[in-house]
């Protein structure tokens, strides 16, 4: 049987915008560009200011990029008139951090509001609310008020809204940054739940590692306008190649912890000689190799564990290890071109020669 590869159903070409004031311009988007397929969880991540929300209200056309193009479902969308934009958008649904609920009206008539305002039949509105309540696990909630819901379920409110027109692609921008960590694990389930169920796809804005960890299937890196890196969510994991990923991923894998740690352990007496400080990375099975006792015996280098721990990317392992590598220059090499060639993550974090261990003593 032949697998059929999916089908771009959002394409972001060249997207630039800025925004200008009376006193100065601050560039927001500078060329974005990346394409998410049906049925993905397309993670977009990056630090406060980076321009995440300005990029997922170009997708809907919230706001107008200044040049480059957006495609939804193939049709090119930055040019639509008002009228035929509306179209467009009741195929994209929205939540947001702050829920944007109406305060004065029931969870009920929140669910409803699109639907109203597509001029739906009493009757097409029950039944779609009346569906949307029991997906998101609020039927006991039909009469309540916002200000009577938790923060959690006043999101799952929210979900139902913008799901309640039948949409393909769900944006979320940071939907669970006001959560606590449990109502936020309970969010992510959901999602994923009504991406598998409905073969929604889902665009997810955040500044949280831990949320994409849990729930994406790819990642684009976000930074200062532009993107850094993006692939799938293993790959950018195991090996981040731009500078603001690592800095991201360094609290995931205790990148800073390990640094203090080694400036209190005066590495220098560790290594002897000439040696590398090494953090290495093992996806799937390969966190359960024994890769240590095979360097030591086959490469004749002398390595010291530093620190090590296992991350569940999802349902899957990532091996986080840290290594001080040391012994002839052409074995070294040796043992890290066979970790590379075994699809081992190999990162040199640092490299101590005579004179840094001086420094250190």
């Amino acid at each position: 049987m032949s697998v059929v590869n999916p089908e771009p159903i959002l394409e972001l070409s060249n997207l630039c915008k800025t925004f200008r004031t009376k006193y100065n311009s601050v560039e927001a988007l500078k060329g974005v560009s990346l394409s998410v397929n049906e049925r993905d969880i397309f993670g977009i991540i990056g630090l406060s200011g980076a321009g995440k929300s300005t990029l997922v209200r170009t997708i809907n056309m919230l706001e107008r990029p200044d040049s480059g193009e957006v495609r939804v479902s193939g049709r090119e969308i930055t040019s639509l008139a008002e009228t035929d934009l509306m179209r467009v958008r009741q195929k994209i649904g929205m939540i947001f951090q702050q829920f944007n609920l109406l305060k004065s009206i029931t969870v009920y008539e929140n669910i409803a509001l699109p639907l109203r305002y597509l001029r739906k039949s009493k009757a097409e509105i029950e039944r779609k609310v009346s569906d949307m309540l029991e997906i998101v696990g609020l039927t006991d909630k039909t009469g309540n008020y916002p200000s009577q819901l938790s923060g959690g379920q006043k999101q799952r409110v929210a979900i139902a809204r913008a799901l309640v027109t039948d949409p393909k692609i769900l944006l979320s921008d940071e939907a669970t940054s006001a959560l606590d960590p449990q109502t936020t694990d309970s969010i992510l389930s959901l999602l994923k739940e009504l991406n598998s169920r409905f073969g929604l796809t889902i665009v997810l804005i955040t500044h949280e590692v831990d949320v994409v960890k849990k729930i994406c299937s790819k990642l684009a890196v976000l930074d200062k306008g532009e993107i850094a890196e993006q692939g799938t969510l293993w790959d950018v994991f195991a090996n981040p190649t731009s500078g603001i990923a690592k800095k991201m991923l360094s609290r995931l894998f205790k990148l800073d912890d390990i640094h203090c740690a080694l400036e209190n352990l005066k590495i220098g007496k560790i290594v002897q000689g000439r040696g590398l400080l090494v953090h290495l990375l093992f996806k799937g099975e390969k966190a359960n190799n024994a890769y240590i006792a095979y360097l030591v015996k086959n490469f004749d280098v002398c390595i010291s564990i530093i620190y090590g721990n296992i991350e569940v990317i999802q349902t899957s392992p990532i091996g986080s290890l840290f290594i001080a590598m040391s012994g002839e220059e052409e074995r070294v090499q040796a043992a890290l071109g066979y970790l590379r060639s075994e699809g081992i993550g190999v990162g040199i974090l640092r490299e101590w020669h005579d004179k840094r261990r001086e420094e250190i003593h």
